[in-house]
C-alpha cells in the first residue's frame, strides 16, 4: 500500500521533446465505414503534409520525408508567437487556394520548388497559403500520440489557433454522411475518416485512418519521358510512370501521362528529368514508347486519372505536380492495401 501511495503522489515524468516524427498515414477505401458514430471525418486537403515543431522559441516545419520547409513559408513564422511559451508539435497540411476558393496543388507547387529569399517573399504575397492543422502530437511536456483521437482533437481546439494563414481543420464527429456531401459539394479531393479511439502511429498506414477519394489520384514514380513531337524534341511531352511492387520491389509500368502540362510545367519537368537520364530501363518489362528516354527513378508525380483497370494502365490521366515530400521507393499501388 505504501509504495502505491507514494507513486500516486509522484509527478508524471515529462516526455522528451521529439524530432523526426514520421506522419501517420491513411489506408485507401472505396466506401464509408460502418458504425459511423465511432468515426470522425475530415476533409482531404490537396496540399503537402507538414509537421510543425515549436519548442517555445523557434519554429521548425518538416515535410513528410523530414526535410526542412519553414523557409519556403515565411508567413507561418508567427504561428510560434500564437503558441506562446508552450512546447507544441502539430500535424497538418499546407494548401494554396485558387481564385475560386478551391485548394490547388499546381498553385502550391510554385511555392514548393522556388529558391531564394526574394523569390520566396514575392510568392508569399502572390500565392498565399494556409496551414490546415488536424492533429496535436505534443503539448507542454508530454506526448499526446498515445491519447485517443477525439481527446487529441479536444486539446488541439483549446489552443485557439485561427488566422488568415492557419486554421484547425473542421470536423463532424459521427456525421460522416454530411461530411461526404459537403466535400462533394465543395469539389474537394475526398475525406480522411478517423476512428475516434485511434492513437497516433508515426509512419504507419493504419486501418484506423481511412481515406475515401472523390477524385481518383495517386503518386507514381517517373521512370522515363517522351519528347514532344515537331520542333520541341528537347521538351517533355509525356512522362512514363509506375509504382513499386510490394513483393518483388520491381518498378511496374502503368503508362505515359501527357496531359496536365502548361509552359511552366514543361520547363520544370525538363530541367528536373534531363540530369537523371540513363540508358537502363528502370521498369520491369519493356514499355513500348518510341523515342523514350529513361531516367533514374527518383522523382514522384501526383497523377489524377479516370480509370485504372487491374489488367491495364492508367486511362485519361493528367499530371498534377511533383511530390517532393515522398521518397520514390515508398510509392506502391494504394488500391492493394496498407504499405
Amino acid at each position: 500500500m505504501g509504495v502505491r501511495a507514494v507513486k500516486s503522489r509522484a509527478r508524471p515524468v515529462a516526455d522528451p521533446f521529439p524530432s523526426g516524427i514520421e506522419p501517420m498515414l491513411a489506408s485507401l477505401v472505396h466506401r464509408l465505414p460502418p458504425n459511423p458514430e465511432q468515426w470522425t471525418a475530415e476533409f482531404k486537403w490537396d496540399g503537402v503534409r507538414a509537421i510543425s515543431y515549436w519548442d517555445g522559441s523557434s519554429l521548425r516545419i518538416r515535410s513528410r520525408n523530414d526535410l526542412p520547409i519553414e523557409h519556403r513559408y515565411p508567413e507561418l513564422q508567427p504561428l510560434g508567437r500564437a503558441l506562446g511559451r508552450r512546447k507544441v508539435i502539430l500535424d497538418g497540411e499546407i494548401i494554396a487556394i485558387d481564385e475560386h476558393g478551391q485548394p490547388s496543388f499546381p498553385l502550391l507547387q510554385r511555392r514548393m520548388l522556388v529558391e531564394g529569399y526574394d523569390k520566396i517573399t514575392r510568392l508569399s504575397r502572390q500565392n498565399p497559403i494556409c496551414y490546415m492543422i488536424f492533429d496535436l502530437l505534443y503539448l507542454d511536456r508530454f506526448s499526446t500520440m498515445g491519447l485517443p483521437y477525439l481527446q487529441r482533437r479536444e486539446l488541439l481546439e483549446k489552443l485557439g489557433l485561427q488566422s488568415d494563414v492557419w486554421a484547425i481543420s473542421p470536423v463532424r464527429p459521427g456525421d460522416i454522411d454530411a461530411s461526404y456531401a459537403a466535400a462533394r459539394e465543395q469539389r474537394l479531393e475526398g475525406l480522411v475518416i478517423k476512428l475516434n479511439s485511434s492513437v497516433y502511429e508515426p509512419g504507419r498506414r493504419a486501418r484506423t485512418w481511412l481515406k475515401l477519394k472523390l477524385v481518383s489520384r495517386q503518386e507514381f514514380v517517373i521512370g522515363g519521358w517522351v519528347p514532344e513531337g515537331g520542333t520541341n524534341t528537347r521538351r517533355v511531352g509525356a512522362i512514363m510512370v509506375g509504382y513499386y511492387d510490394r513483393g518483388s520491389r520491381e518498378l511496374i509500368y502503368v503508362g505515359a501521362v501527357g496531359s496536365g502540362f502548361d509552359s511552366q510545367t514543361h520547363a520544370l519537368l525538363t530541367s528536373r528529368l534531363r540530369p537523371l537520364e540513363q540508358k537502363q530501363n528502370p521498369f520491369a518489362g519493356k514499355p513500348r514508347k518510341q523515342g523514350a528516354r529513361f531516367v533514374r527513378p527518383e522523382l514522384v508525380a501526383e497523377i489524377e486519372y479516370r480509370r485504372w483497370p487491374t489488367d491495364a494502365g492508367l486511362q485519361q490521366a493528367a499530371f498534377k505536380g511533383l511530390r517532393l515530400d515522398k521518397p520514390a521507393h515508398k510509392v506502391v499501388d494504394e488500391r492493394t492495401g496498407p504499405s
